[in-house]
């Protein structure tokens, strides 16, 4: 994008990198749990709603920490507690683990988007929508890019799968 500030590469390169390691974890949930764990697709797509719900109050409250602490802090935060839990599902892949974990990076990402969305136009003063364009496009690349990889990585095992997302 043309006349972009560096401040917002940053911001559409931090959108990017959290989608692409989401896109490791997402796709392969239906498969895991009930491939790998052996469970029904329904109690697959419990954790999956489970996960977006989550997201929702990740949002909720990712504007509430954005406005009292600013993005930094929030970000750093949800970065950090979603190495820790894809680590301990690459250590501990059972259901309870799994749907745990899923549900804390199911918040991690509500509070990420929303720290990210909120960061954009301070990132980009003049930018208008397209400071929020620029941070669609970066997610929809993650998220396209994320599962293509998380596919080559899933051949050498699940365990390594969830290990690079959180890498």
């Amino acid at each position: 994008m043309r006349g972009m500030p560096r401040a917002m590469w940053l911001v559409a390169v931090a959108a990017a990198v959290n989608s692409f390691g989401m896109g490791f974890f997402w796709p392969l949930t239906a498969i895991y749990v009930h491939a790998a764990l052996g469970q029904s697709m329904t109690l697959a797509g419990a954790v999956l709603t489970v996960q977006a719900g989550a997201g929702l109050v990740g949002s909720a409250l990712g504007g509430a920490l954005f406005d009292r602490w600013g993005g930094r802090a929030p970000l750093l935060a949800s970065a950090a507690a979603s190495v820790v839990v894809l680590v301990a599902v690459a250590l501990d892949g059972s259901l309870w683990v799994y749907a745990a974990a899923a549900t804390v990076l199911g918040m991690d990402v509500g509070i990420v988007f929303t720290c990210l969305n909120a960061l954009a136009p301070q990132a980009w003063p003049g930018g208008g929508r397209d400071a929020f364009n620029a941070l669609y496009v970066a997610f929809n690349v993650g998220v396209a890019l994320g599962p293509v990889a998380a596919g080559l990585v899933a051949g050498a095992g699940f365990r390594w799968t969830f290990l690079a997302a959180g890498a």
